[in-house]
C-alpha cells in the first residue's frame, strides 16, 4: 500500500499572516465571548479579597479569574497595578470594584442573583454581566447631580428605597482618579417617584 506523499515547501493558508483587521475583529469576537461568561461585581469595601469574593460565589460554577478594579490611587505616581496590589487607595474611595471570570456562561448568569447583596457592613453590591453593566433602564433610572466628591452608594440606595427596590447605585468617575464627578445613577424596580426631593440633590 502507497503511502500519500505530503508535499513541503508551501504553508497551509492557515498559517499564513492575517491582515490586522481581520486580528483585530477575531480579538474582539473573543472578548465578546467571554464577557458574556463575565461578571462585574460594584460597590465591594476596599478591604475586599479574592477569598471573600471567592466565598461569595463560588456556589454558582467555577471561578476561572477575578481581578479588582476602579482602585482611586492615593498616590498619582503610583501604577494603578501596584496601588491595587499594595491596597494604596484615596482616604476618600471606600469602594472598590471587580470581574470575576467563569468558566461557562450558565455559571454567570446565576451569579446575577447575588445582585443586591449585603457583602459587608454597609456595602451591597451591584451585580451584572460584564457585557451588560454599562447599560441601563431610561424608565427604571434616576440621574442625581451636584453631590459630593466622597458621598457614598449607601446613602442613595437607602434614599430612595422608598420610591422602590433598589437594583443599582452607579457612580459616573473619573477614568485617571477613579474619584466621583458628582453624578450618580439610581436604578429603581417599580419607580413609583413623581418627584425628587431637594434634599437628594
Amino acid at each position: 500500500m502507497r503511502k500519500a506523499k505530503v508535499k513541503k515547501g508551501k504553508k497551509s493558508t492557515d498559517d499564513e499572516e492575517l491582515p490586522l483587521h481581520i486580528k483585530r475583529r477575531q480579538i474582539k469576537a473573543g472578548e465578546k465571548v467571554k464577557n458574556r461568561r463575565t461578571i462585574f461585581v460594584g460597590n465591594l469595601p476596599v478591604s475586599c479579597t479574592k477569598q471573600m469574593l471567592k466565598a461569595c460565589f463560588n456556589e454558582f460554577g467555577h471561578i476561572e479569574s477575578m481581578r479588582f478594579r476602579s482602585m482611586a490611587r492615593a498616590d498619582s505616581s503610583l501604577s494603578k497595578k501596584v496601588a491595587t496590589i499594595q491596597r494604596k487607595i484615596h482616604p476618600k474611595r471606600k469602594n472598590i470594584n471587580a470581574y470575576l471570570l467563569f468558566k461557562d456562561q450558565e455559571s454567570a448568569t446565576k451569579a446575577l442573583v447575588r445582585n443586591g447583596t449585603e457583602i459587608s457592613s454597609g456595602f451591597h453590591i451591584r451585580v451584572d454581566l460584564a457585557s451588560k453593566s454599562s447599560t441601563h433602564d431610561n424608565k427604571k433610572s434616576a440621574f442625581v447631580g451636584n453631590l459630593p466628591y466622597d458621598a457614598e452608594e449607601e446613602v442613595l440606595r437607602e434614599h430612595f428605597s422608598e420610591c422602590g427596590t433598589v437594583e443599582a447605585v452607579r457612580i459616573i468617575r473619573d477614568q485617571k482618579t477613579g474619584i466621583g464627578k458628582r453624578l450618580w445613577l439610581c436604578v429603581i424596580s417599580g419607580y413609583r417617584c413623581s418627584a425628587i426631593g431637594p434634599e437628594a440633590e
